[in-house]
């Protein structure tokens, strides 16, 4: 079975995948955007600010509408339906697109409703977060102005959510598993009672 790495969103491939599934989710619409492309590593300014304007000019809300009514259809697992629009907020935070105060409202009600766990996730069984990406979601959502691009793949503080972008300084990385980062020595001694039984076992 295929095994969910990474703690934070879009640090797993399973992330990643389903950001890519929205070129084929959303293949009917006019203008249809490269969602496969935004997080790869040699994406261009430029292509960001094209999918916001597109975005912002009509195609995000008919995106959001189509992807929140697969929530209440029988046809999708809820659960999945639930995260993949958390990852459309995502995407949309990335790129500075607007989001609808209705869309945010109900991104931030699904923050308690989405699967989290810990350790190892199998993705034939997990269709959500962990706790690192859930408060990375939740601090970004509440520090996101529309119009204001949030780099979504910057490292977070795994206690705190915080970013550069927010503290104007870069988390440290765990010294010993290089994965979990934290923006203050307390934030480290927070989470060492949890983080002690997985620092440093690689299949996580």
């Amino acid at each position: 079975m295929m095994k969910r790495w990474g703690d934070r969103l879009l640090e797993a491939e399973f992330d990643l995948d389903l950001v890519a599934g929205f070129d084929a989710k959303f293949k009917k619409e006019q203008d249809q955007l490269p969602f496969s492309k935004i997080f790869k590593k040699d994406t261009t300014k430029e292509l960001l600010n094209e999918i916001r304007t597109k975005l912002d000019a009509g195609l995000g809300m008919r995106y959001f509408d189509k992807i929140r009514n697969q929530q209440t259809n029988p046809k999708y697992v809820k659960s999945l339906a639930m995260y993949e629009t958390v990852l459309l907020g995502v995407v949309f935070m990335h790129v500075g697109a607007k989001i609808r105060s209705s869309d945010l409202s109900h991104l931030e009600g699904l923050v308690p409703q989405v699967e989290m766990s810990d350790g190892i996730s199998i993705i034939d069984f997990t269709n959500g977060w962990r706790e690192a990406g859930k408060i990375q979601f939740t601090v970004a959502l509440r520090e996101y102005k529309n119009g204001v691009p949030r780099n979504m793949l910057e490292p977070s503080c795994h206690v705190c959510g915080f970013t550069k972008t927010d503290i104007m300084f870069a988390p440290d990385l765990c010294g010993r598993c290089r994965r979990a980062a934290y923006c203050s020595s307390n934030c480290q001694k927070k989470a060492w009672p949890t983080h002690k039984l997985l620092c440093g076992f690689s299949g996580v």
